[in-house]
């Protein structure tokens, strides 16, 4: 690996809008290295030499990742600080979209990843330093995660003007309550955009950290769009390299913090509201 070569982690990176990511990084001959994650260490492997047939100069190191595994996100910590000491972008790409009959059973798989693992991996990578000076983190949010679905105005506001992780997980086990409860209590009905409107609110928060803006670290959430990938369906109308470009265009923005898009949500190219 070339030392002077950035490197890039994309969590769920075996396939998907994670592995069009790498792909469209590679196409363009960015000069990076990178660690593609999968909770699965053949899948990995597989993607890694699906990747390499195409790209045979590419730098490419896989490891296993499941986010709603404690372990295996410290294990992937530890590999980052034994093999590269600190990487420059962390992508947060892995998400879930569980839909059984089940209500609660949902909540649990889907805030597992979408929340609670993304979360906690995120803190981590912070808290030991694993994200070089005006490096970026990038986390994947949804238009469905809008706020505009919690009709209770004053829980809604609460959100929206979260000021802390803890008052995040607050809030996420406030709505896993009122489901097992089956209490509502005015967050609607939408188990992955309240998911997805929980984490994009996380990357505001993230962007205000005293560490983050030390090191000039430049954090985004962002909305890929409706995607043709096993989650989004084949009646999605963006190809996964039309989603994966809207990703590849927030690593593309200049080192350092612009205080016009640290800590704003994208849609279409653009900040859009939260």
């Amino acid at each position: 690996m070339d030392k002077n070569n950035k490197i890039i982690l994309v969590t769920g990176s075996n396939r998907g809008i994670g592995y069009g990511i790498i792909e469209g990084l590679l196409e363009k001959k960015h000069n990076f290295s990178y660690i593609l994650t999968s909770r699965s260490e053949e899948q990995a492997n597989n993607s890694k030499n699906k990747l390499l047939s195409k790209f045979p100069n590419a730098n490419i190191f896989t490891h296993q990742l499941d986010l709603s595994d404690e372990k295996s996100i410290d294990n992937l910590v530890k590999y980052v600080q034994s093999t590269f000491n600190k990487i420059d972008i962390l992508i947060n790409n892995a998400g879930s979209n569980y839909n059984k009959s089940n209500a609660y059973e949902n909540y649990t798989k889907i805030f597992a990843v979408n929340v609670f693992g993304t979360v906690n991996i995120t803190e981590k990578f912070i808290e030991k330093d694993l994200i070089k000076n005006k490096g970026k983190i990038i986390i994947l949010s949804s238009q469905m995660g809008y706020s505009s679905q919690i009709s209770n105005e004053t829980l809604r506001n609460k959100v929206l003007n979260v000021k802390s992780k803890d008052e995040i997980l607050k809030f996420a086990e406030q709505f896993g309550n009122s489901i097992k409860n089956k209490t509502n209590e005015g967050w609607g009905n939408g188990i992955y955009g309240i998911s997805k409107l929980l984490i994009k609110m996380y990357a505001k928060v993230v962007s205000e950290y005293d560490v983050i803006n030390k090191n000039e670290i430049g954090v985004y959430s962002v909305h890929p769009g409706w995607v043709k990938t096993d989650m989004g369906g084949s009646g999605a109308p963006l190809s996964i390299k039309e989603g994966a470009s809207r990703e590849i265009m927030l690593v593309e923005l200049p080192e350092g913090i612009d205080k016009k898009y640290q800590g704003k949500y994208f849609q279409d190219f653009k900040v859009a509201n939260y």
